[in-house]
């Protein structure tokens, strides 16, 4: 269900605006940025969304919400109620994605270890020209890895 809701009609309107860039139809030719946020987590009285990504449910990440996402986002349930680290570095990371979108038109920002390719159009998802945002990109030494990607 989350393919054909989400994301079958973001891909149709994300092409749709790589077309209207091809053509020149698009006057601002702004890059266009993609990411699937696919980091298992735990939704509220939505048991169905218990271990998956559920549609919005970055949102806690994104505004760094890390006591909210103890206590009830995460799927890693720890007992004392707080976020893994797991949680927390994607929050970060993903915030930091966000912020530098909002400022510069571009989620890279200037100390990130894997670089987010723009959308480069109908081939992006073979290539994954697009960021998926997940709890496997941590390693130890508080770097980032590819595994993801």
């Amino acid at each position: 269900i989350h393919d054909y809701l989400f994301r079958c009609p973001l891909l149709k309107i994300v092409q749709t605006l790589q077309d209207r860039r091809i053509l020149k139809k698009d006057s601002l030719n702004l890059p266009i940025y993609v990411y699937e946020f696919s980091h298992p987590t735990s939704v509220p009285d939505f048991p169905i969304c218990s271990g998956i990504a559920c549609h919005t449910a970055e949102l806690p990440y994104v505004f760094e919400q890390i006591e909210e996402i103890g206590k009830y986002f995460t799927a890693s349930k720890k007992v004392d109620g707080t976020a893994s680290l797991a949680d927390i570095k994607v929050s970060q990371t993903l915030a930091e994605y966000w912020v530098s979108f909002a400022k510069n038109h571009d989620p890279n920002f200037s100390n990130n270890t894997l670089y987010w390719p723009n959308w480069l159009g109908q081939d992006a998802l073979i290539k994954k020209d697009y960021k998926e945002i997940n709890h496997d990109f941590l390693i130890s030494d508080d770097k980032f890895n590819e595994k993801a990607y």
